[in-house]
């Protein structure tokens, strides 16, 4: 090496195909591979791992059918309780009403009819005249009352007949999709009465009884009644969406695989046909 290299490497200069201070030179002992590993940067403990979120926290554990079944009788009680208040309250209250009706009821509205008048007194036609005119007045009062009554209970009868005509349509129907599912009905009949005890809106009422899945949401609910105790807490129309996009889906059962029926019928009580059908349900 002469004396001017020696002094410019002495000074420190570095030329262009000298390897930066620290890096290691391939030498014939060393592989590229090699080289390029011990010339990558050190990671420092906890670097470049993935930042943790919401949506990784630990997913929640499902209800065993044990903790779901104390859930549900728990909530039968509270059930029955508010329901047998709710019921006491209504019973005064409708007493209560009774008793102030009376006391504002208003005059009959026949004359009263005067006996008959003095056959020797100076007015004794007049008397009687104006007597005739009160009888006949009074029962043609109580022809057009008679009448009114008559009208008014036929009507009613005409709508009974109508409801009646449309409920028997609709449980047909619901007996239908009973069997389409293949929903058992000792099971269905419990998840009924649980929804007949804790009460439901009318309009989620019309939806479980028309719906094609019906029966799977009746079952469902009756046996979730945490679900059904939340539908109830909300607006009917948002519960009804609730019903739609969360309870339907749940409640889905795998298609059932239908048998021919048997050749002989059993004999025995057992469920009727409608104990499926929510027939004393009340509604919120």
């Amino acid at each position: 090496m002469s004396e001017e290299a020696a002094a410019i490497e002495d000074d420190g200069i570095v030329f262009d195909n000298d390897p930066p201070p620290g890096e290691e030179v391939a030498t014939p002992e060393s592989s590229p591979e090699e080289i390029e590993a011990k010339n990558l940067p050190e990671e420092k403990e906890g670097e470049n791992l993935p930042e943790k979120t919401e949506g990784d926290a630990a997913p929640v554990a499902e209800k065993t059918a044990d903790e779901i079944a104390a859930e549900n009788e728990a909530i039968r009680q509270q059930a029955y309780e508010a329901r047998e208040a709710k019921r006491q309250a209504k019973a005064q209250k409708e007493a209560e009403e009774r008793a102030e009706a009376q006391r504002q009821q208003q005059p009959a509205q026949y004359a009263d009819v005067p006996p008959p008048p003095d056959p020797y007194s100076d007015d004794y036609d007049q008397l009687v005249a104006e007597r005739d005119r009160i009888i006949a007045q009074n029962a043609a009062a109580e022809r057009d009352q008679l009448f009114l009554q008559q009208q008014q209970e036929a009507q009613y009868r005409k709508l009974q007949e109508e409801q009646q005509a449309k409920n028997e349509a609709m449980v047909a129907s619901y007996n239908e999709r009973i069997t389409k599912l293949g929903v058992d009905k000792l099971e269905l009949h419990k998840a009924a009465s649980n929804i007949e005890l804790m009460g439901i809106s009318e309009e989620v009422f019309g939806r479980l009884m028309k719906d094609e899945r019906g029966p799977e949401l009746v079952t469902y609910l009756g046996n979730n009644l945490a679900e059904l105790q939340k539908m109830n807490a909300m607006e009917p129309i948002d519960a009804a969406v609730y019903l739609a996009t969360t309870i339907k889906p749940k409640a889905q059962r795998p298609p059932p695989v239908l048998t021919p029926p048997p050749v002989e019928t059993p004999s025995g009580g057992g469920v009727t046909e409608n104990e499926g059908y929510l027939q004393g349900v009340t509604f919120e």
